[in-house]
């Protein structure tokens, strides 16, 4: 399942697959100063960032483990804002990332998850009842 590959990301806050010391101080610190769930949308602007979204089209044929495998590398294409990485086509410049992340959380925000949730998912319980299992509603609010 897709969960399997970017569960540990969220969890970790990236830095279990991202081994650059500079990036994941970097992301570190946006997390610490950031929203609760900015985690969260810098895995959603990883995951539809131009780069990786042909990867996974490309790459995989529907075929899950394919997927989990193609996904993996993905925070390996981090790279900080000032390495000479930082120019080459198949990376990702930290800083890029973040505030993709950010222009997700503004379009989308935190407060309006559980009706987007509810729209998308026809088996989810209504909004009401989803805000009643949330354990932590302020992460709903807005940052």
């Amino acid at each position: 399942e897709i969960s399997n590959a970017i569960l540990p990301w969220i969890i970790t806050w990236f830095t279990h697959d991202v081994h650059d010391e500079e990036v994941a101080s970097r992301l570190l610190d946006a997390f610490l100063c950031g929203h609760a769930l900015l985690p969260l949308y810098v895995t959603v602007a990883l995951l539809i960032h131009p780069l990786n979204k042909f990867q996974l089209m490309y790459h995989t044929e529907c075929d899950p483990a394919m997927v989990h495998m193609v996904m993996r590398k993905f925070p390996n294409q981090i790279v900080s804002d000032f390495s000479v990485e930082a120019s080459l086509e198949d990376t990702i410049c930290a800083q890029d990332l973040l505030e993709d992340a950010l222009y997700y959380m503004k379009q989308i925000p935190p407060r309006s998850l559980l009706d987007l949730v509810s729209s998308y998912d026809t088996c989810a319980a209504t909004v009401e009842e989803l805000k009643m299992r949330a354990n932590h509603l302020s992460l709903l609010k807005a940052p």
